[in-house]
């Protein structure tokens, strides 16, 4: 019978091997060519919106995290090394809940432009390749080009 922390870890372990190494980001792509395009219009002030929606399942948020690198630790977690990666920053059961949610924002600062934020579960998180929570939007469009 498995306890609790058992069933966690083989979650994490299975989701990990499951997406971390995935070689088709296709779909993630396309998601994030959206998010870009959609910010880049808004910034040049060719369309003007409030807010672009989509709703899908835990596996894709799972995906799309993998695809962002965030959660990404030194070393891959093995079946055998959960004692040693106790603190791990894949973890499946808190970075992807039941209500799991991803939010990126845009926002204008006026005089200093354009800035990305990435909201993970209503917590900001800086996005990789920015030094800061807030990436300006040339920065972000540079990171994940389309």
């Amino acid at each position: 019978m498995w306890n609790l922390k058992d069933r966690n870890e083989y979650k994490d372990w299975k989701d990990f091997k499951d997406f971390q190494y995935i070689k088709d980001f296709n779909d993630i792509k396309d998601l994030i060519k959206d998010v870009i395009d959609t910010f880049h219009n808004i910034s040049s002030g060719s369309l003007s919106l409030n807010g672009t929606f989509y709703f899908t399942h835990s596996g894709t948020i799972l995906k799309l995290l993998a695809f962002l690198e965030i959660y990404n630790d030194e070393e891959p977690l093995l079946s055998e090394s959960f004692q040693e990666m106790a603190n791990r920053k894949w973890r499946t059961s808190v970075i992807g809940p039941f209500g799991a949610n991803i939010a990126f924002v845009l926002k204008d600062c006026s005089e200093s432009g354009y800035f990305v934020g990435l909201f993970v579960n209503e917590k900001m998180t800086t996005l990789p390749g920015c030094d800061n929570s807030w990436c300006p939007l040339d920065k972000f469009i540079q990171n994940f080009p389309t």
